[in-house]
Formats: C-alpha cells, structure tokens, sequence
C-alpha cells in the first residue's frame, strides 16, 4: 500500500480508513482557515494552490460541507448497523452472533452507511434510465459530488467546455461490477463502461467536455489522497488549470466484511480508535467528496466568486516498502514522507 501524506493549512492527514472519508477529511479539516496564510514549506505552497468547491454525501446524513464539519467538531457517531434496505444484515445468516466469526461471516455490520445510495436524477445529467441502471453507484456519486463542487466554487460546468481541467478520482473495490459479472446472460450494451473503475473520472470529463487528464487510481486507503496528490502535481506542472478531485466508495454486499473479518482487519466493535492503545481493527465507510482544486495566483480569474476554502500546504507520496506483512504500514516512512516536505 502507498503511503500519502497532504497537509493543509494548520493541519495535517494521514490516509483515511475509505477513499471517501480521505477526500472529504482533506477539505473538512481546512474549512475553519478560511482567509488564513503561513509561511510556504513546499513546492506546492510557494507556487499555492487554493481549494475552492467543495461537494460530499457522507456517513451520518452529511451531503454538505457545514454537515460534515459539524459532523466532525460534534459529539455525534456516523456508524451504525447495516440498513434494512440493503439486503443483508444479521438476519441473512452473513454476521456472526459469536466471537471470533464463524467462517463465511463478518465480525460486525457496523459502518459508515450513507442514506439512499440508490437514488439517482439520471435525467438531470442527460442519461437514460436503461443506462443509469447498470452505472456503478460510485460513478454517479462522483457525477452529483463533482457537480456540487463547481456550483459550490460558483463555476458554471458549462463555461469549463474544452478546457484543460483534469479530474483526478481514487477508488478500489468494484461491488457493482462483481455483481455485474456474475450472470454473463444478463450483460447488456451499458454493462462494460457502466463498470469500469476508469469510467468513474471518464463520465465527468464527457459530461462537462473536459479536456484535462482524466484517470482513476487505486492505492487502496490511500486512493483519494493518492490522486489529491496527482491532481496538485498537474495544477504545479500547468498541465492543468482546474483539477476536480474525487474520492468515492460504496459498500453493497457482505462478501468484503467478511474477507476483511476473515483477514482480522475489521473492529469487532465497530468502533474506530486511531492511535489508541484500544484499537482493535479499523470500521468501513462509503461515500463521495469532490474538491476543486485552481492555482492560487489564478483564483481571481478561474473563481472569480469562489470561496477560498484551504490552501495547500504540501503533498506527496512514497512507498512503505518491505513491512511485517504486506497489508500492514509503516509509521517510519509516512514520518520520512511528511518530514521531507514540511
């Protein structure tokens, strides 16, 4: 797994536990800096680069960036037990009622769930019904979040028409394509790019025109800051004059908690505790959070009405090489990666 580090001002990331819950956390944890500046560390904070739209559905009802914040500065828990319309839940026979799990179960069904996954205004976005249906949940989560973002910044999508922004996505596990593939008499004109991982960032540069870089990557925790990190780069090396990035996720069976449960990665409680000496595992997440990202100098002229939400204050990436395992990380290089680019 990759190690990223990203730094904003006055704060500081690691990788989240889902590619959603990274995004987000890196806009989530500038907001209150509004307006503030700091000595420029880095490559990235001398040449300063603003994040300027903010879009997100969240854990815990959290679908703006106030609710998320408040979410965050609040005393109030977004995990809970799987939703009722989901399919499965302690009823189907897929969570254990015992410690350790039965083999075939999950420990817990305990996770950030986010309401109506489901929901889709697919003619809002120009797309038939028939199309929109085999659309992995995780491509039109990034369409309404990137949207949000633009309107967020007080861009008009239409005025980025054969423009160079680039959109840059982190993502894993494909559910929806799993579930796809598993019956090949039902695959249809749609299947193929309605599954494809690339597609996730393909479908907003088609929607919008965008003509900058357009990529999906996977670095498993890591995926969202991974390509918060790329899109930086391309803002840096002027390939791109906007950079819209996307981390996404969504959890739609029971076959990952039960391998993560299998692999005794998940908490059997549910519960998150980061660098508590009670940790027992790490608590799935799904969700969407969008940032639009524009070179600081050029704020007055690509945002001219945007909010300046964070600047940047650094970013990068490495590897955490050969570890007692291949799964698990290595606090000593995430502390190399951040102590060369602070």
């Amino acid at each position: 797994m990759s190690s990223t580090a990203a730094q904003t001002k006055g704060t500081s990331s690691t990788p989240a536990a889902s590619a959603a819950a990274s995004a987000a956390a890196t806009a989530a944890s500038a907001a209150p800096t509004q307006g503030t500046s700091s000595t420029p560390t880095s490559a990235a904070a001398a040449s300063g680069i603003s994040i300027v739209g903010i879009g997100c559905r969240l854990p815990g009802g959290a679908a703006t960036p106030a609710a998320f914040w408040e979410l965050l500065t609040g005393t109030e828990t977004a995990i809970a037990p799987i939703p009722a319309d989901r399919g499965w839940s302690e009823g189907t026979g897929h969570v254990s009622s015992s410690q350790p799990a039965a083999p075939g179960t999950s420990i817990t069904s305990n996770a950030g769930w986010v309401p109506d996954i489901d929901r889709f205004d697919h003619a809002a976005f120009k797309i038939s019904r028939k199309e929109a249906e085999e659309m992995d949940p995780q491509q039109r989560l990034a369409l309404e979040c990137s949207f949000e973002a633009m309107l967020d910044a007080r861009v008009d999508p239409a005025s980025l028409s054969r423009s160079a922004t680039g959109v840059f996505v982190g993502a894993g596990i494909a559910e929806y394509m799993a579930m796809a593939f598993g019956d090949p008499d039902a695959m249809t004109t749609h299947t193929m790019s309605g599954n494809s991982l690339a597609v996730i960032a393909n479908r907003i540069s088609f929607m919008w025109d965008l003509r900058g870089p357009s990529l999906t990557t996977d670095t498993a925790c890591s995926s969202a800051m991974t390509a918060f990190h790329l899109g930086c780069q391309s803002l840096e090396s002027r390939e791109t004059n906007l950079a819209l990035v996307v981390g996404v996720n969504v959890m739609l069976g029971p076959s990952p908690f039960i391998g993560f449960t299998s692999a005794q990665m998940l908490s059997p409680t549910g519960t998150s505790r980061p660098f508590d000496a009670e940790g027992n595992g790490f608590v799935r997440g799904e969700g969407c959070g969008s940032l639009l990202l524009v070179r600081t100098a050029e704020l007055a002229t690509r945002a001219p009405h945007a909010r300046e939400y964070a600047r940047v204050r650094g970013h990068g990436i490495n590897e955490d090489g050969r570890t007692k395992s291949l799964t698990m990380p290595s606090g000593e290089a995430q502390q190399v990666s951040r102590a060369e680019r602070s």
